[in-house]
């Protein structure tokens, strides 16, 4: 594990499964002969132990198959993770199952391949024209709470860091975060507008090949037929509707419950909506092809290199997916600190702070950014105490106007505390009936609280706003912890005093967590509607308004119920 930066390593995952030491899927190593009985039980744990080797699934063209094994048992399941004769599994990131630890544990198996080391080997090579980081507003606030700065000096700093390895252009993800934003709102609308009966089944098993084409599988993993997209994503009709921001969430919607994909949003996360902007907008305008991008994006999340890697993100005729690398919050300290790079105030830079020239904008990179600024401070359109996007307070918001001509009051919403304060709800009422009923869900305990509601048809929401971690993504995995000392991180025989530093250190973080808060919200606020480089996006390059079928070409995607294995030894959620 020397070649992995600390941020990746084990940390505090108590709402999460227990973290495997092995792979334990047994469906794809070559039977032994015997009893089944007598096999299991010679094995560790009862279960066979596969070791796990990386494939680069970036670059698919230079990879070659890994040996394969007959399997004896005809109906095996499809053929997700290859084995070789020496019961290694090859796993490359788009084929994880997500099944253990190794992937809720910060993906600490999976990641060589998005990592420091390959962002700064890519960034000093001559094969391409631009090198573009995007970098999320959570981010930002994370650093600026280790550093002692705003968000904005801290942008600055990092801007300035980056330039001097070699990067072209820094953006930020506010540009993407308001398409997001308007794109969700606007679906909503056609959801409620066009709802349907609500039901819970399983959708067909498939698996995307490209950003354009995927692949239907029967109960053995067969191909049944391959359905190429012809346009745009076709518009959906289920309530509730679930966000789709979080690819933790996503990930394990599709391999525990795709019964629910059906009902999450097909509008991209802001990561991916940058990646649409730069490689297949910005590049165009630009005359540069998207293969001789590369770009990468900063964000508070681990899982988000599992997103970046999905072949729905592929595009087959430039061979490459529309976000290159995915670094975390850590990762970008980590390289900070490499640097020599202890205070920020080291780092010169040059004032970004003037407001964008609204009459000369030309769709270029720097325009992204742009926008996302005015005087020396940040502008969001996020005006709730949320860290997530937003989407609740926007989608809210939009409806209430739009489908009962309420304006709802500038300010924090009046949120109804759950039974955490990770679950909230609030309501609209209308002639003393409610007629919208939207919730907040972080953290895996109340996604299922929120699936097993579904699945008795008794949930109550039209909208549910879904993170994987505790307090959303301003608490994201990938986020700047406090640093354990040495003498912290020993392990003490005294039970009591290792209770009492595990519980400073949670109350560290827990107070770290509320200055990230306020410094993330430390901004100054414009609706999404406002962005002037996104009216011109939807005007001049989607021509098309949001969720329209123009916009659904580009900003949205679709999700897989991912083949079962069946197999009773596999663990379960």
């Amino acid at each position: 594990m020397s070649n992995f930066a600390s941020s990746v390593m084990l940390g505090d995952l108590n709402d999460f499964i227990t973290p495997a030491q092995a792979c334990v899927n047994p469906l794809f190593v070559e039977p032994k002969k015997g009893k089944a009985k007598d096999i299991l039980e010679s094995e560790q744990g009862h279960l066979p132990k596969v070791g796990l080797v990386i494939e680069n699934d970036f670059n698919a063209v230079e990879i070659s198959a890994p040996p394969t094994v007959q399997v004896q048992n005809k109906k095996q399941a499809p053929d997700l993770i290859k084995t070789s004769d020496n019961h290694t599994a090859k796993v490359s990131l788009t084929d994880c199952l997500a099944c253990s630890g190794c992937v809720t544990s910060a993906e600490t198996v999976l990641i060589e391949q998005q990592s420091s080391s390959e962002f700064l080997s890519n960034v000093s090579s001559s094969k391409y024209e631009a090198i573009v980081v995007t970098i999320s507003t959570q981010t930002l606030a994370s650093l600026a709470v280790h550093f002692g700065c705003s968000s904005m000096e801290a942008r600055k700093k990092v801007s300035a860091f980056l330039e001097g390895l070699g990067v072209h252009h820094l953006i930020d993800s506010g540009c993407a975060g308001d398409i997001a934003l308007l794109e969700a709102g606007a679906e909503f609308l056609h959801r409620y507008r066009n709802r349907e009966t609500f039901s819970w089944t399983r959708p067909e098993t498939s698996v995307a090949e490209s950003r354009i084409t995927t692949k239907y599988l029967d109960d053995q993993g067969n191909t049944i037929r391959s359905d190429a997209l012809n346009g745009s994503i076709p518009s959906a009709t289920k309530l509730p509707m679930l966000s789709s921001a979080c690819p933790g969430w996503i990930c394990f919607a599709e391999k525990t419950h795709p019964e629910a994909l059906p009902y999450v949003s097909t509008t991209m996360s802001p990561q991916e909506i940058s990646g649409v902007l730069v490689k297949q907008f910005i590049s165009k305008i630009k005359g540069v092809d998207s293969s001789k991008i590369y770009h990468c994006c900063v964000m508070p999340c681990p899982d988000k290199k599992l997103e970046a890697s999905r072949k729905d993100f592929y595009n087959p005729d430039s061979l490459c997916n529309d976000v290159d690398c995915v670094l975390t919050s850590n990762e970008l300290l980590d390289m900070l600190t490499e640097n020599g790079i202890t205070n920020l105030a080291a780092v010169s830079s040059s004032d970004e702070g003037d407001k964008m020239d609204v009459d000369n904008v030309l769709l270029d990179f720097s325009d992204l950014s742009s926008c996302s600024r005015e005087g020396r401070r940040l502008v969001s359109s996020v005006s709730s105490d949320g860290g997530s996007g937003g989407y609740l307070d926007f989608v809210f918001r939009l409806a209430a106007k739009e489908l009962f001509d309420v304006t709802v009051p500038d300010g924090p919403l009046p949120f109804k505390q759950g039974r955490n304060v990770d679950i909230r709800t609030i309501e609209l009422q209308v002639g003393g009936k409610v007629v919208l009923n939207f919730a907040t869900a972080y953290g895996f305990r109340n996604i299922q609280s929120i699936i097993r509601q579904m699945k008795r048809n008794k949930c109550p929401h039209d909208f549910v706003e879904i993170m994987a971690c505790p307090g959303g993504c301003l608490n994201g995995g990938g986020q700047i912890r406090i640093r354990k000392t040495s003498e912290s991180s020993q392990i003490s025989n005294d039970l009591t005093s290792a209770l009492e530093k595990k519980l400073s250190e949670n109350e560290s973080n827990r107070a770290r967590l509320e200055e990230i808060s306020h410094k993330f919200h430390d901004r100054v606020v414009r609706s999404a509607e406002e962005n002037t480089i996104v009216q011109k996006i939807y005007s001049e390059v989607i021509e098309g308004k949001p969720y329209s079928e123009q916009a659904r070409r580009f900003l949205h995607t679709r999700y897989h119920a991912v083949p079962k294995l069946q197999n009773p030894l596999m663990q379960q959620w």
